[in-house]
């Protein structure tokens, strides 16, 4: 069993003593008093209350939360309109329509990138209770929904804006054919995909694979 046992330094009110003793070993540690308070409070908090809500936001931010202690460890989900965009395919630039797309990141304490999701959608204004459909093109893996980056360097989230680097190298990469699939895009090829796409003015909707009933789970 593993016994806490604290006091406070008569000479310095905001040092406080820590010794844990477990089994047969004892360690002692000095932490601030601020330290001290703040795993007081996240000890009794559970997973939901550890991160405070932010609300929707502008510019494509649907939703997301941050740490109450630490604006590096944050979630966020992102959404961008279906419209016309470039995409690299190897080699080779296309404007191409894309449907409305759906994002989801997590940054850990340290600020490094822990999951990073894209979804399609047949909507441009994202609730919960809305369809995701899996991203028609390469880059992403099905099943998962997990954004392959590659050899592409993630940037450290000091703050939530810095999310939109992410949408920019997403973007500005290389699709190759690794983890593209045909679903329901009548297309052998991605290349095939992408050509007819280069066509068209909007992505048929009908294109579209169904991976979730309802986008909930990134709420």
């Amino acid at each position: 069993m593993k016994k806490i046992n604290i006091s406070f330094c008569d000479d310095d009110s905001q040092v406080v003593n820590v010794t844990i003793k477990e089994d047969k070993k004892t360690s002692r540690k000095r932490i601030s008093f601020k330290d001290f308070i703040t795993a007081l409070l996240m000890s009794t908090m559970n997973d939901d209350s550890k991160y405070r809500p932010i609300g929707t936001l502008p510019q494509g931010y649907v939703t997301g939360s941050i740490s109450a202690t630490n604006t590096k460890d944050c979630k966020v989900t992102l959404q961008l309109p279906a419209q016309i965009r470039p995409i690299l395919y190897y080699n080779k630039l296309y404007n191409i329509p894309y449907p409305a797309l759906v994002f989801y990141f997590e940054a850990g304490k340290d600020g490094r990138v822990t999951e990073s999701k894209c979804y399609a959608s047949t909507e441009n204004n994202l609730t919960p209770n809305i369809p995701l459909y899996r991203y028609p093109f390469g880059n992403v893996y099905s099943g998962t929904n997990n954004i392959c980056w590659g050899n592409i360097a993630l940037p450290v989230i000091e703050e939530l804006k810095d999310f939109d680097k992410l949408l920019t190298l997403f973007f500005g990469g290389s699709t190759n054919d690794d983890l593209w699939k045909k679903g329901e895009t009548g297309s052998s090829t991605q290349r095939e995909l992408i050509e007819k796409l280069s066509k068209m003015e909007s992505f048929p909707n009908e294109w579209l694979s169904l991976v979730a009933s309802d986008a909930s789970n990134l709420f």
